[in-house]
């Protein structure tokens, strides 16, 4: 898919009830009326943004609905979702039908090379592709895995870093992505149980490793009642499935039993799309029609010089930095750029 072709789609601002209350939220110290778009300009805005989500949680438990879990992503102004891979797709212009064979080539030559930098410490079992997909986005290869995080603060830490100031308005501009997990994953889940029950299953083998999904589908327990990690493991198994011959499109919540450092830090997790040969915003299309209105948001955060100072330092007061982040020397010392913002105070 050229460049072209993939800036064509686009998630356009949802009009859902909530959506309402949260732009609300952002005009109100503006004494503005509440517009399609939802927008912070400060870190008051954030932190509001932020309480109304969590109050939202809370009510629904109240309420005893579904309570939505949500989950984040910080980035630049892109104004897309896009993995890895997609972008090194696009920089080396390979077509879509080609993509999952080339994902698959970049796996497997990780597999056999990687072991000898790992000196054997950490390294995943050679079916467990999940776990070998976030080692190899741990160490910078591209991979169908999209960053996210459940804490919203480290989210918007990414944010911040990330940001870029506007030649327009001298604004910092970046954006934040809010997911409600819970929703996408029962909506992904049941495609997915469509797709098995309809696969054709030709042998004895192929049967049961269907049967063996489609009883993880209808079995699946929350996380945290999951002591033994089969949740996790099955998920693995669910990623598997979706690279196989026919890719499905959607876009799957996943979290390897076996966390690095990174993800530990940064309390991340992995949303990663069903179907590569298509952009990832492409992989959102399905869910639109299941009015998912309230449950994706896009949040543009527009500071000026002192306003994105002042998140820094309120974020490193909260111990949200480079270093945590990022544990290591390489991650300490990215952390001092970021320390002007506020060193003279110190």
């Amino acid at each position: 898919m050229s460049n072209s072709e993939n800036n064509q789609v686009q998630w356009k601002s949802p009009a859902g009830k909530y959506w309402k209350e949260l732009s609300a939220i952002c005009s109100a110290k503006r004494s503005t009326k509440p517009s399609a778009k939802c927008s912070a300009e400060s870190w008051d805005d954030l932190v509001q943004i932020h309480d109304w989500l969590k109050n939202r949680t809370e009510s629904a438990n109240q309420e005893r609905e579904s309570s939505p879990v949500f989950i984040f992503r910080g980035q630049g102004p892109h104004g897309d979702l896009k993995t890895s891979i997609e972008r090194a797709f696009e920089e080396f212009e390979i077509d879509g039908n080609e993509r999952p064979k080339f994902e698959k080539q970049l796996i497997r030559s990780f597999q056999r090379k990687a072991p000898y930098h790992l000196k054997g410490v950490g390294v995943p079992t050679l079916d467990n592709t999940l776990e070998w997909l976030s080692l190899m986005q741990n160490h910078g290869a591209p991979t169908r895995l999209l960053d996210w995080t459940y804490s919203f603060y480290r989210a918007l830490y990414n944010a911040i870093s990330k940001s870029s100031r506007s030649r327009k308005d001298k604004l910092w501009e970046s954006e934040l992505w809010v997911m409600n997990t819970r929703w996408f994953t029962n909506k992904t889940e049941n495609k997915m149980r469509e797709s098995i029950n309809k696969a054709p299953q030709s042998t004895e083998e192929e049967r049961e490793r269907m049967e063996e999904l489609l009883n993880f589908l209808d079995n699946a327990k929350e996380e945290v009642k999951d002591y033994k990690g089969l949740l996790a493991n099955n998920r693995s198994k669910m990623v598997q499935y979706l690279m196989g011959e026919e890719p499905l499109p959607l876009v799957y919540n996943v979290t390897p039993i076996g966390l690095n450092e990174r993800i530990i830090y940064q309390q991340g997790t992995f949303v990663l799309p069903g179907d590569i040969t298509k952009c990832f915003m492409q992989n959102l299309e399905p869910y639109k029609k299941n009015n998912c209105k309230d449950h994706l948001f896009r949040i543009a955060i527009k500071l000026e010089h002192q306003g994105r100072n002042r998140i820094i330092e309120e974020l490193n007061d909260m111990n949200i930095n480079e270093a945590v982040l990022f544990p290591g020397l390489d991650g300490f010392a990215r952390s001092l750029w970021m320390e002007l913002a506020f060193l003279h105070k110190r």
